[in-house]
Formats: C-alpha cells, sequence, structure tokens
C-alpha cells in the first residue's frame, strides 16, 4: 500500500481493522505515530461532545420553565435535548474547520516528500539553469516564468517527484535566509482552501490554483511570505 493510500484510509478511519491496512503499519513508525494522533483526535472529539453541560444562556433561550414545575422525566429531556443541541453544533463546527482526508492526505505527502528528499537538496547550493528548471516544470505539467527585478530566484535543486499514487510534482528548492525553502507544484484538483503545513522541523502552506496545488515549505524560522508571492504570480498551470 502506498502513501497517499494508506493516508486516506487512515484520516477517512483511522480505526480500519482490514489485514491491508494492518499489514501497511509493520515497520512503518510514521503510520504508526499517525495513526496514534488521529485515533487521540477521534476521542478527544467524541468525549467533548459527550461531556457538555447545559449553557445558562442556552437555557434561558429553550425558556424552560421552572424546574419545580416540571416532573423529572420532563428536566432529562429538555437536558438532553439541549446537550444534544450543543454537541451538534459543536461536532459541525469542528467538521467545518478539520481538514479533509484528501487535504491531510496531500498535507502529509508533501511533508514526506521534503523530508526525503532535505539530504540530497541541502547539499545542491550551486545555483542551477533556467532551462533545467524548465524541463523539471514541464515534465510535470507546469509553467513558471523566470522572476526578474526583485522577484529573482536563486534555484538550487529541480526534480520532478511523486506523491504517492499517480501524483507527480515539480519539485524545486531556492536559498531562504535561515535555510532551502521547498516550492512543489502539482496538478491535482485543488483544495477547497488554503492549508497549513507544519510538523516539528517543517512549516508552510499549500495554495489551490485554479488547476492544482502549490506548497511552500521551509524550516521554522524562515518567512515564506515573499517565495509564495513570487511563485504565485508567475506560475502557469494549464501548458
Amino acid at each position: 500500500m502506498d502513501d497517499l493510500e494508506f493516508h486516506t484510509r487512515a484520516h477517512t478511519d483511522p480505526f480500519d481493522e482490514e489485514p491491508d491496512f494492518l499489514n501497511a503499519l509493520a515497520g512503518r513508525e510514521d503510520r504508526q505515530n499517525l495513526l496514534h494522533e488521529l485515533r487521540q483526535l477521534d476521542k478527544s472529539i467524541r468525549a467533548a461532545s459527550e461531556n457538555i453541560d447545559i449553557p445558562v444562556r442556552l437555557r434561558q433561550r429553550l425558556e424552560l420553565p421552572p424546574a419545580e414545575t416540571r416532573s423529572w422525566l420532563g428536566q432529562r429531556a429538555y437536558a438532553i435535548a439541549a446537550s444534544l443541541l450543543v454537541s451538534v453544533g459543536l461536532v459541525v463546527s469542528t467538521l467545518q474547520f478539520r481538514p479533509s482526508a484528501s487535504e491531510l492526505a496531500l498535507h502529509d505527502a508533501m511533508l514526506q516528500h521534503v523530508h526525503d528528499e532535505a539530504p540530497r537538496y541541502e547539499q545542491s547550493t550551486t545555483p542551477i539553469s533556467w532551462l533545467e528548471v524548465e524541463t523539471v516544470l514541464a515534465d510535470a505539467g507546469v509553467s513558471l516564468q523566470q522572476p526578474t527585478g526583485d522577484e529573482t530566484l536563486i534555484i538550487t535543486f529541480a526534480k520532478v517527484c511523486g506523491l504517492g499514487g499517480s501524483l507527480r510534482g515539480a519539485h524545486l528548492v531556492t536559498m531562504g535566509e535561515n535555510g532551502p525553502v521547498s516550492v512543489i507544484l502539482v496538478r491535482s484538483p485543488p483544495l477547497g482552501r488554503s492549508l497549513d503545513v507544519k510538523d516539528s522541523r517543517f512549516q508552510g502552506r499549500i495554495v489551490p490554483a485554479d488547476d492544482g496545488n502549490m506548497a511552500v515549505i521551509g524550516e521554522h524560522a524562515e518567512e515564506l511570505g515573499r517565495v509564495e508571492q513570487i511563485i504565485t504570480s508567475n506560475v502557469e498551470w494549464s501548458i
């Protein structure tokens, strides 16, 4: 099972007990850690939705009759109804801001790729020709006008990369103030919103476009706004 399929299934159902899914965990500490985090998140959401008191303001809105005029059964019915209302609101709001399985799968695939390639691109400090950059971009189905003037980027690494499954993208590296900055351009269904990228070492953002997604990822101390703006203003997805 490749990484993209595993991530998609893990985010869809972190308690998947199918043999092929469990076998995909063998010897993969990164997958085991991801599954543990997803299961803890699932348990936290369940616990939060099950242990909610009725807020005073909500009780007032419901215009509950005084407790002494209601039977014990009536009191319980109102309490359950109010708790359910709050629980549903909490779950809905949580799901609205929680990334989807496909979004998290792309997030994890891009981060994993940057970690895998770091030993290679960290050794590449000499600028490469723009022709080499264009060749890699064309192989990934993307075009990028060469930035000039204040937007100049020095590219030290360019490679077509696989991101799990059939996704192919262009991985470029430029030098930031605190180290290398990765730019990954992949033609894939654009995300519905920008998605922050972060782990113990890297941080950045995945930005959707008309025909694909762009990620700019660097070390925690790196300012990435300039690189993101330059790439966004010069990339062409339809070639």
